[in-house]
């Protein structure tokens, strides 16, 4: 299965259409992988579900693909598009989307998926830490360690503001092996580019730690993923993991994200940002 021509820009989907005689809703999914290397010669890999827990049958459609990477550089935007890709949802049933019929032969690519659905249809994913092997050899469905990675209607998308990523964890003057891995992530699905700023918060806030605060711009139509470092004082002593907080400012709309990896298991947990007061 491949997608149509030209990737439909979101701009021009930003009010919900007719879809089937359907209303619909625009819903991203901030982050999603294939074959994206991870610790210990695993994989990451996405699975996308739709559900219709309507009484009427629905509709779901690939509107745009958010671009990170991919490996060769460019394969989500350098094949011939045959598509473009729907499917049909009977009322309260299910439908799974497996990513890599759609990356034009690329071994690795990350970034974010906006489906345009038919109002009232939920959209969910996994990302699943996998054998290499096991896209081609074993199961319709990915096993593994993964995280939920929820779609978000773009009209419920963080608004311009200050955000608090809570919970997350990291291990400052870490002696041995990583612990945990923490990033932060931003997918923009409009037309302009938001400008970001990050910096611990509450507890968390310490003036003398020189990584933070920390300033970028999301361009329009990107994902975009930053690693967090933990701080390193050159204790006496081995540190142990803990928990931190951050503060996200945004000027305008923008789906956000942290994700906080066990590397002891490689078992990964998404955060999704609460709005501060």
């Amino acid at each position: 299965m491949r997608w149509s021509a030209v990737p439909i820009v979101v701009a021009a989907l930003a009010v919900p259409t007719a879809v089937d005689a359907q209303e619909t809703d625009l819903v991203v999914v901030p982050a999603v992988a294939y074959g994206l290397p991870g610790f210990g010669g695993n994989l990451w890999t996405s699975e996308v579900y739709f559900t219709n827990p309507t009484s009427a049958r629905g509709t779901a459609r690939m509107g745009n693909i958010l671009p990170g990477y991919t490996v060769p550089p460019g394969a989500w935007m350098s094949c011939e598009w045959t598509g473009p890709w729907t499917l049909h949802l009977d009322e309260y049933s299910s439908a799974r989307y497996a990513m890599g019929s759609d990356l034009c032969e690329a071994q690795e690519a990350v970034g974010a998926y906006v489906f345009e659905v038919s109002k009232g249809l939920v959209v969910s994913s996994r990302m699943v830490n996998h054998d290499p092997e096991a896209i081609e050899s074993c199961c319709p469905f990915l096993i593994g360690f993964g995280t939920e990675v929820p779609g978000i209607p773009l009209d419920e998308l963080p608004q311009a503001g200050a955000h608090l990523l809570p919970a997350l964890v990291w291990n400052p003057d870490r002696c041995g092996p990583r612990t945990f891995d923490t990033s932060v992530g931003f997918a923009n699905p409009f037309g302009v580019a938001v400008n970001v700023t990050i910096d611990l918060a509450g507890d968390s806030a310490d003036p003398s730690n020189p990584d933070f605060p920390q300033s970028l711009t999301v361009p329009p139509m990107s994902w975009q993923q930053i690693a967090i470092p933990a701080p390193d004082t050159d204790a006496a002593t081995c540190g142990e993991p803990e928990l931190f907080d951050l503060r996200v400012e945004i000027d305008a709309p923008l789906a956000i994200y942290a994700s906080v990896v066990d590397r002891g298991r490689q078992d990964g947990r998404v955060v999704l940002p609460l709005p501060i007061e």
